[in-house]
């Protein structure tokens, strides 16, 4: 027990022990510092309903359809679902789930719309708790006489605000279709936001679906095979459509 003892009371034992105290102590320290120094947790926000409001009235006022459809989708929003298809007449006039019958599908489509009036109805969108939207917007927007650069504007409102409240929902942003001398609107406009809205998916990590010359002739407009009049698809249209948007649905939600 002697030897023991004598061998307890040698310095080296002594200093390595104070050694790994100190190490302990230093390690809590340290953590005891980040837990006081780190940014607080943001939480997500959440909507507790869909309501409607000034702004959407305003949309309401000047399209019948945004009256008609947004009060639906702000009564009758319950999810979740798989998929949300938000876009104007275009995506109004497929039926998704349909079409897309593995998965449950919300179609969020109202004719005549603009990005801003989908930007004023997003809470009916939210409130569907969708794990992926599909988006597609923006010839009404040139028709109204809006640049390229104001729009991608309010396409990065869209965004933004769809991802505060659904911080883990995948977007998929589709091209804007080419028309046929629709209210104004030329290719090039068309052309020129959708190089816009690429950079913009890019810089987002967002899947980008560039369809444009798919369904346009060699001037830039909507191929008659597709078309049922200058700016909405036929069915051979939409299943040309379906063909790119599928796929990244199912990557979307695998």
């Amino acid at each position: 027990m002697k030897q023991v003892l004598e061998k307890l009371n040698r310095p080296p034992f002594w200093a390595t022990l104070c050694a790994a105290e100190a190490a302990v102590i230093l390690c809590l320290c340290f953590v005891f510092t980040l837990k006081t120094t780190a940014p607080p947790r943001v939480d997500t926000p959440v909507l507790t309903s869909a309501v409607w409001s000034e702004e959407k009235q305003s949309f309401a006022d000047s399209n019948p359809q945004y009256q008609e459809r947004e009060a639906l989708f702000t009564r009758f929003c319950e999810g979740p679902v798989d998929l949300c298809c938000l876009g104007d007449s275009i995506t109004q006039k497929f039926e998704w789930q349909g079409a897309l019958s593995g998965w449950t599908v919300a179609n969020r489509g109202i004719g005549s719309d603009t990005t801003e009036g989908m930007l004023a109805r997003l809470d009916s969108v939210i409130m569907l708790e969708p794990r992926a939207i599909s988006l597609m917007a923006g010839v009404n927007d040139l028709s109204l006489g809006r640049t390229p650069e104001e729009i991608i504007e309010t396409y990065r409102a869209l965004l933004d605000e769809i991802l505060l409240y659904l911080p883990d929902v995948e977007i998929i942003v589709n091209s804007v279709l080419p028309v046929t001398v629709y209210n104004g609107v030329n290719s090039e406009d068309i052309q020129a936001l959708n190089l816009l809205l690429k950079d913009l998916c890019k810089e987002r990590e967002i899947p980008y679906l560039d369809m444009f010359w798919s369904f346009a002739d060699e001037s830039g407009n909507l191929l008659p095979g597709y078309a049922i009049d200058s700016v909405h698809l036929s069915p051979d249209g939409f299943a040309l459509w379906l063909s790119y948007l599928e796929p990244a649905v199912s990557a979307a939600l695998r």
